[in-house]
Parts: structure tokens; C-alpha cells; sequence
């Protein structure tokens, strides 16, 4: 019997390191991570039910961020570097230029308002067959002080874990199943470790697989689903933090009626980036000119602003 065949990563073969060469990755290895994955969402959700009541918030934050850490980065990790060799090839790196970027972020925005309306409908549709109703959240007021360990957490950690694992790692993986067929098992698979409201998240997981490398929008890279899935997340906290939740929320006419009336500019945005023409190179992180002046005004002033919301929702709800 023949050895199994090696390939020599991108690079060619000068230097003839033994980390040049990369096996083909393992379809039993994608599913195994996969499993690792939905197994340790469902002991953090276990743990949390058992013992998260009794943490304060900033440590509940923490936990839950570095159980993002554990339940995505680490099988991300063991898949594109362990299991099968150096698999980095799977990770579409490539530069997303300023019009995308804008268009990507207006559509995780936007994306709220689909999201939440497919939510209440199928909420509304379990309640009415099955009897089955959500439920109930206690109306505790948000502390202002969590807002930034908040965002931190569900806005830059979970989605950038998440995406190198499912948008990443996962999707190539199972490139072999087909575009579809490797986006609707990611998918899956991404609704399964949330736990609850499956559906819902398989659709979201769907759109954010397409958005990575679906064949109109060009973009073939990675940092498309976690741009929209950090500021989805992002604008979910922050309709929160405003007290503007409620016209998110629901099946009554005005939260219908404004979620419908959304719907036309996130088609439109989502038209405008499939029309948008690709960068030809890939992203760059070291040698750089670094920030001009202007991206450092506006970092400073982003910051200054997510200081001040928690405070500016705290005096609207008085």
C-alpha cells in the first residue's frame, strides 16, 4: 500500500520544512469538532443553569466569554492545526475593501430587524400549535457598567470565535458536500450549539455561510459574516441599552409594520454588496503605514460614544 499523498502548502518549496507540507483534510474530523463544539455548548448552558445565578455580572461576562473561547476558538484551532496537518488554506483571507465594509456593516444592522420578526413568528406559530410559548425574561433594568464587558463579549469575542470556527474552519472543511451542502451543514450545526430557537439560527447561520463565499458577492472572505454577525450582535445590545427594544419585539401592528418597512434597504444593501467588485489581495496584518489621524479620531470618537450610550438610555428610561 502506496503512503498517502502530501501537498506542499502555499509557497512553493523552498526552504523544505516539514511544516510545508498540509494533508487533506478529514470529513470524520469536521463532524468530530462539530460534536466537541455542540457537546461543550451544552455543559456551558448546564453549568450556567446550576451555577450562573450566583455570579455577578462582570464574572458572568467572563465565564461566558472564555466558554466562547473554548466551545469555537479551540475546535477552530485543533481542526485548522492538529488533527489534519496544517490546514490554513481553508481560511479565505481576503481583503475587504471601505464600500464593502460599510455595506456589511449597514446589513448586520438591518439584519435585526428580519431576525427578530422570523423569531416572534415562530414563536407565535409554536404557541398557537403546540402550545408551546417562550419564556417569560424578567424586566431588570440593564446596569450601564456592563455595557462595554457586553459588547466586548458578544460583539468582538463570540462573533470573531464563532466565525473562525463555523465561517471558517467548518465551512471549508466540508467543501467537499458542495456550496450548499457545506453551508447547510454549518448551519446546522451553528443552530444546534445555541440551543434554542434552532430554526432561527440555522437561518442565520445560512446567510452568514453564503455571505463568506457565495458566488455572486465575491467577497471569498471571512471577515464578510464576522463583520455583519459583530454588528447584528452590537446592534442588539445597543437597542437594548435604549429602551427601543420593544419595536424589535412582538407581533403587534407598529413592531410588524417598522420590521416590514426595514426589509426594502436590507434587500437594497444586500443587492449593493453583491454588485460590489472584489479586492484582489489578500489581507495584511504586519508592515503596515498604520492609522491616519482621521481612523484615529473616529476610534477615539467611537469610544467616547459607546461610554456615553448606557448613560443616555439610562436617562431616557427615567
Amino acid at each position: 500500500m502506496s503512503a498517502p499523498k502530501l501537498r506542499r502548502s502555499a509557497g512553493g518549496g523552498r526552504g523544505g520544512r516539514k511544516g510545508a507540507l498540509e494533508r487533506g483534510v478529514r470529513l470524520r474530523s469536521a463532524f468530530f469538532l462539530s460534536a466537541l463544539s455542540v457537546a461543550l455548548c451544552a455543559l456551558e448552558r448546564w453549568m450556567l443553569g446550576r451555577w450562573g445565578g450566583a455570579l455577578p455580572g462582570a464574572a458572568l461576562m467572563l465565564w461566558q466569554a472564555l466558554f466562547s473561547i473554548g466551545c469555537f476558538e479551540l475546535p477552530a484551532l485543533l481542526g485548522l492545526g492538529v488533527l489534519d496537518g496544517d490546514q490554513a488554506r481553508l481560511l479565505p483571507r481576503r481583503a475587504v475593501g471601505a464600500a464593502q465594509i460599510r455595506s456589511l456593516a449597514l446589513l448586520g444592522a438591518l439584519l435585526v430587524a428580519p431576525m427578530t420578526l422570523l423569531t416572534d413568528m415562530l414563536l407565535g406559530v409554536g404557541e398557537r400549535l403546540f402550545g408551546v410559548s417562550a419564556a417569560a425574561v424578567s424586566a431588570s433594568p440593564l446596569d450601564p457598567a456592563l455595557f462595554l464587558p457586553l459588547i466586548l463579549k458578544s460583539a468582538v469575542i463570540a462573533p470573531l470565535c464563532e466565525e473562525h470556527f463555523f465561517r471558517g474552519y467548518l465551512l471549508g472543511a466540508l467543501g467537499r458536500l458542495g456550496r450548499v451542502g457545506a453551508v447547510a451543514v454549518s448551519a446546522a450545526v451553528f443552530a444546534l450549539a445555541h440551543g434554542s430557537n434552532v430554526a432561527v439560527y440555522a437561518v442565520l447561520g445560512a446567510l452568514l455561510g453564503f455571505l463568506r463565499g457565495a458566488p455572486g458577492l465575491r467577497t471569498r472572505s471571512l471577515f464578510a459574516p464576522v463583520i455583519v454577525h459583530s454588528v447584528y450582535n452590537f446592534t442588539l445590545i445597543l437597542l437594548s441599552y435604549l429602551g427601543a427594544d420593544a419595536l424589535m419585539t412582538g407581533l403587534d401592528l407598529l413592531s410588524c409594520a417598522l420590521r416590514i418597512a426595514l426589509m426594502a434597504p436590507f434587500c437594497a444593501t444586500l443587492k449593493r454588496l453583491w454588485a460590489l467588485a472584489p479586492l484582489r489581495q489578500d489581507a495584511v496584518f504586519d508592515g503596515g503605514e498604520g492609522f491616519t489621524r482621521r481612523e484615529i479620531a473616529l476610534l477615539c470618537a467611537a469610544g467616547v460614544l459607546a461610554l456615553a450610550l448606557p448613560v443616555v438610555g439610562e436617562a431616557m428610561r427615567r
